[in-house]
Parts: C-alpha cells; structure tokens; sequence
C-alpha cells in the first residue's frame, strides 16, 4: 500500500525519546526551583539580615545589572564570527 522508503524514520527508538525529554524536563525544572530558591533567600538575606532597601535586596546586583551589556557584546561576536 505505502511504500516504506519515503517514511521518515526516528532517529532513535520512542522510549529513548521520551527519557531524554523527562530527562531535560527534570533538569530544567531543577534548574528553576534553584534560581528561585537562591533569589527568594538571597532577597531575604539582604532585606532582614543586612537591611536593605530597593535594588540592593537583589543577589549578586552587580552582575544582572551588567547582564544586558554581556548579552549585546556576545550577539555582536556571534555576527562578527559568523557563527
């Protein structure tokens, strides 16, 4: 009826696929809860035990506040490379 060599094949078995996709799913979720965990203590951190206020309650300031900067030098690389 159909002829089999025009039928896309997987390349890997479907139980495999699916663990790799459970796999990635539970290291993603991991990786979630731990940025959460780390911003909400580190917030609590700054805000009760070292009082302070605003902006400066947020983790690791510094680096977030440069982080926008990091991200236009690097897609800038990536064009100049053209990778």
């Amino acid at each position: 009826m159909y002829d089999t060599k025009y039928i896309i094949q997987p390349t890997m078995p479907l139980s495999d696929s699916i663990i790799y996709l459970l796999l990635h799913f539970v290291l993603t979720f991991r990786a979630l809860v731990f940025a959460v965990v780390y911003v909400v203590a580190g917030v609590i951190l700054k805000k009760f035990y070292k009082k302070k206020e605003g902006l400066d309650v947020i983790p690791n300031k510094v680096f977030w506040v440069s982080l926008p900067g990091y991200v236009k030098v690097m897609q800038s690389i990536h064009i100049y490379v053209g990778v």
